[in-house]
């Protein structure tokens, strides 16, 4: 099979380091359950700005953590699926990024930096990814999407869609 892999909250934990940084900067805590949108500016009521510096930071400052199983799940798949890592991660965090999935042990076929994720329907048979717009429109172009759960993605629902609440359950629902 050949199955893609979104990076934030799919493979990385970036939003606790999000959550504790905004907190640190502006001491307003937030749980992950009040996480209602994937735009964090409307949850944190600040600027698209800084929520770039929040990322900026918590990609680079923070190292975020792989998500529980993320690594394991990766090295199972790999051996006889490829596994394609489709982020929209700006290419200025290239080096950082293959850096942090080889520091991780996180294994792939290859890795593509871009934010249009449907121009790659056609090579996939798999999308492995938490946000809700992407989820959806691969869906309706014929993917199979593996759907982390989260709160911001809970009023996402097609038929080709399945939601995942973790990395065994993806391990799971794709047979392995």
């Amino acid at each position: 099979m050949r199955i893609f892999v979104d990076i934030d909250n799919t493979l990385a934990d970036l939003l606790i380091p999000m959550i504790n940084l905004h907190y640190k900067w502006n001491g307003e805590f937030y749980d992950v359950e009040d996480i209602f949108s994937h735009e964090l500016s409307e949850v944190f009521k600040c600027s698209h700005s800084e929520i770039w510096k929040l990322v900026h930071h918590s990609i680079i400052s923070e190292l975020p953590k792989p998500i529980k199983g993320a690594s394991e799940a990766m090295t199972r798949l790999i051996k006889d699926n490829e596994l394609h890592i489709l982020t929209a991660r700006d290419i200025a965090y290239k080096d950082f990024t293959i850096q942090w999935l080889n520091h991780n042990l996180i294994p792939y076929t290859t890795i593509t930096f871009d934010h249009d994720k449907v121009k790659y329907a056609k090579d996939m048979d798999y999308l492995i990814d938490d946000l809700g717009s992407n989820a959806l429109a691969l869906s309706e172009a014929g993917v199979k999407v593996l759907m982390p759960d989260m709160p911001y993605n809970r009023d996402v629902i097609h038929k080709n869609i399945t939601r995942v609440y973790s990395w065994k359950d993806i391990l799971s629902k794709l047979g392995v």
